[in-house]
Formats: structure tokens, C-alpha cells, sequence
């Protein structure tokens, strides 16, 4: 097929505007992803409204997640086809009204619908639209790119939790929750401006191999069954640490301040592992990256069950916070590799919503753990296996290789 007439014009186009796209990428994640990391310091503040009980309190950011990773799915199906911007921009507005309703309930139920349920249904646009943006911008450097764009993730992880404490300890929690929703708000409205003067590569006239795959044709692929158990086994200790580390800390003894300096280690850590893991991935290969990247994080789940000290428990976030921000960017570019660019809003949303409904649960059983048994011995151990489970199953996954349409095998 002969390429279509304002192919080049286009690409320069765009070639021109990418920097705008993966800027606008990482302050949206940042922001959204700020917000999300908070909850987090909201725990001490919280508990009285859960009855004391942090599995119960716990289940509000597992329905959070919950919530926001199933929804992606069908929102990275409108990425493949409408304007970045305005999904964003819709996701940014509902995302903040739940963190305004947040700031004035009364009870821990209305918390579940508030956070739960309508801040979660704003965050589900916060990572697939702009990595995906970032990918398609980006195509001979996919790692780099995704790397770069999901480094957001992590500014706002590192920043965002002790700002959030300091307003909670000044004006209370009910104020945090109000700035927070103010503020990404803002953000999020300003970058999607760039986004709307960045537009994405028009195809050619539709053919088979622009086109992306239909969404039953993905889900009779192996790959992507095998791609939602790693996201399963991987995430579910990490959207644990996601909403326990705060508390961690305290348990280890460290005080509120040293415990959300602990909260920043781990967001500088994955600013720099999504950074790193990103370039050397587009170098040697994501089945190599990746595959350490698990490896990495089962060995800081063993360090933080071992005997310790403070010193270790940083080390150990350090350690974990660098190899999970690695994967959590390479298997959004894996999942690309394995089915091509055309799909890459629907297969990042798909996988993201089978492993996240199982990685929602994450945050319950390690709060039941530690209602238990006093401890978070019981979750690390937990982590450390599930890290290892992730690892073997990625191996049959890179065996496996690509998706190959069955039209095209000639078998």
C-alpha cells in the first residue's frame, strides 16, 4: 500500500511536538499520582474513622484501586481512538471532586464512595492516556520514552506525601484532602494544553497491520494471560507497600517525619529505576531488564523480613522502589512489544485491570496481617514469594515470544 500523501508532514509535526507530549506525561502522572501516594500519611489521621482497624481502612484504597485499574481498561480502548486531552481532562475533574467529598464526609463508608469510588474513577485515566501518548510519540526508543513519562509516578511519590503530612499536621486532614484535589486539578488542566498541541500520528487508510487488534483477539492470546499473572504476582506486594509504607515505618520505630522521609526514598528511588531500567531496556533488551527488575524486589521483600535496622529498611525501600519502578514502566512497553503500538492504549488498560483487580487486594491482606499478628512479617514474606512467582512466569512469557496473528503464521 503506498504511504499516505501527508505522512511526512505530519511526522514532522509530531516529531516537533513530542517534547511537549512527554513533558505533559510526567506532570500528569505526577499529579495524579501524588494525590494517590498521599493516602498513605492520611492512615494515623483515619484510623479513628475506621474504628481503629487498618484492614478497614485499608479496604478504601483497595476499592480505589479496584475501581481505577478495571476502569482503565475500557478507557485504554477510547485512547486508540479519541483526543488524549479530553479524556484527561475529564478524568482530572472527577478525580478532584472525590477529593473535595473526601474532605467533608463523616463517616468511613461515605470515605468508600468518596475516594473509593469517584476519585478512583478520575485516576483511571492517569497513566494508560499519557504513557501511551509518550510510546506512540516515541517509537525507536519505547523504553526511554515510557521511562521518562511514568518518571512522574514517581516525583509525585517522592513530593506529594510529605507535603500532604506537613498540611495535615498544620490544618488537618480534611484541608489536605481539599488542597490536594485543587492543586491536580490545576496541574493536570495545564498539561493537558500540551497534549492537545502535540496530536498523536494519523495513519495511513486502515489496514491489518495499523490497525489494533480487536479486544477478543486479545483476550484468547496466552501472552496476554501470562502478561496479567506477572502484573498479579508483582503489583499486589507492591500496592501494599503503596499504602502501608507509612505505617511500616512506625512499626520499625521511626518517627512520622523519618517514616515519610521513607515515602521519598522510595519515590526517588523509582524516579531513577523508571529512568534507568527505561534506557538500558531499548539497549539490552526488555526480557533481560525486566526479569532483574522482579528479581530485585524479591530480594528487598527478604531484606525488609530479615532482622534489621533502621539502615536496612532503607536500603531495602531504596532497593525496592528502584527495581518496581523498573517494571512498572517496562511492562507497559512490554505488553507494546509483545502486540504491537496500534494496541497499545487497550493492552496497557487490559493487563492493567487483570493484574490490578487482583493487586487490589494487597492492601487488605497486609493490613489483616498486621491486625494478626502485630507484625508486617507475615506481608514481606508474602512479597518476597510472589516477586519470585512473577519472575517464573515472566520466563514461559519470553518463550513464548510475540503475538502472531494466526492469518499470518501460514500454518
Amino acid at each position: 500500500m503506498d504511504a499516505h500523501p501527508d505522512a511526512p508532514r505530519v511526522l514532522d509535526l509530531v516529531a516537533a511536538k513530542r517534547p511537549l507530549i512527554l513533558l505533559a506525561a510526567v506532570t500528569i502522572q505526577a499529579a495524579m499520582y501524588g494525590g494517590h501516594f498521599s493516602f498513605t500519611v492520611f492512615f494515623p489521621s483515619l484510623l479513628d474513622l475506621a474504628g481503629g482497624s487498618r484492614a478497614w481502612l485499608s479496604g478504601v484504597y483497595t476499592l480505589f484501586t479496584l475501581v481505577y485499574t478495571t476502569f482503565m481498561f475500557p478507557v485504554g480502548l477510547l485512547a486508540d481512538r479519541w483526543s488524549p486531552r479530553r479524556l484527561v481532562a475529564w478524568s482530572a475533574f472527577v478525580y478532584a471532586l472525590g477529593f473535595w467529598l473526601s474532605a467533608v464526609v463523616g463517616s468511613i463508608g461515605q470515605l468508600y464512595v468518596t475516594f473509593g469510588l469517584v476519585a478512583a474513577l478520575g485516576m483511571s485515566a492517569g497513566y494508560v492516556v499519557p504513557t501511551a501518548s509518550a510510546l506512540r510519540s516515541f517509537p525507536d526508543r519505547g523504553g526511554t520514552a515510557v521511562g521518562i513519562a511514568s518518571a512522574g509516578v514517581a516525583v509525585g511519590s517522592a513530593a506529594a506525601p510529605p507535603l500532604a503530612l506537613r498540611v495535615i499536621e498544620t490544618f488537618g486532614w480534611r484541608a489536605a484532602f481539599a488542597a490536594i484535589g485543587t492543586v491536580v486539578l490545576a496541574i493536570v488542566l495545564l498539561s493537558t494544553l500540551a497534549l492537545h498541541a502535540a496530536p498523536q500520528v494519523r495513519r495511513a487508510p486502515p489496514d491489518a497491520a495499523s490497525e489494533p487488534l480487536a479486544v477478543g483477539e486479545i483476550l484468547r492470546a496466552a501472552q496476554f494471560w501470562l502478561l496479567g499473572i506477572v502484573c498479579a504476582a508483582n503489583w499486589l506486594p507492591l500496592f501494599a507497600m503503596w499504602t502501608h509504607l507509612f505505617p511500616m515505618g512506625l512499626a520499625r520505630g521511626i518517627t512520622p517525619g523519618g517514616a515519610a522521609a521513607g515515602v521519598t526514598v522510595f519515590g526517588v528511588a523509582s524516579f531513577a529505576g523508571r529512568l534507568i531500567w527505561g534506557i538500558v531496556s531499548d539497549r539490552r533488551g526488555r526480557p533481560l531488564t525486566l526479569g532483574l527488575s522482579l528479581a530485585g524486589q524479591a530480594l528487598a521483600f527478604a531484606l525488609l523480613a530479615g532482622p534489621g535496622n533502621v539502615t536496612t529498611f532503607f536500603v531495602a525501600v531504596a532497593l525496592f522502589g528502584f527495581t518496581s519502578g523498573g517494571s512498572m514502566s517496562l511492562l507497559a512497553v512490554y505488553a507494546t512489544d509483545l502486540f504491537g503500538a496500534p494496541s497499545a492504549g487497550r493492552i496497557m488498560g487490559a493487563s492493567v485491570a487483570i493484574g490490578g483487580v487482583v493487586a487490589t487486594q494487597g492492601p487488605v491482606v497486609a493490613g489483616y496481617l498486621h491486625d494478626v499478628s502485630a507484625s508486617y512479617l507475615a506481608a514481606f514474606v508474602l512479597g518476597a514469594a510472589l516477586n519470585a512467582l512473577a519472575l517464573v512466569v515472566f520466563g514461559r512469557l519470553v518463550r513464548r515470544g510475540p503475538y502472531i496473528d494466526p492469518t499470518l503464521r501460514g500454518d
